[in-house]
């Protein structure tokens, strides 16, 4: 199953799209949207 993880800078996420395998991509959060109908938002604080 395709798996999409989403960033306002995606280039940060080749260590995370590597560790999850060939079923993983990055893109922006516009391209995120347009590749499911269902998706999740996680967020992470910056303290």
């Amino acid at each position: 199953m395709p798996l999409s993880f989403s960033s306002r800078n995606p280039e940060k996420l080749s260590a995370l799209v590597a560790a999850v395998g060939s079923n993983a991509i990055a893109g922006t959060i516009a391209e995120a949207t347009s590749f499911t109908d269902k998706f999740w938002i996680i967020s992470q604080s910056q303290t």
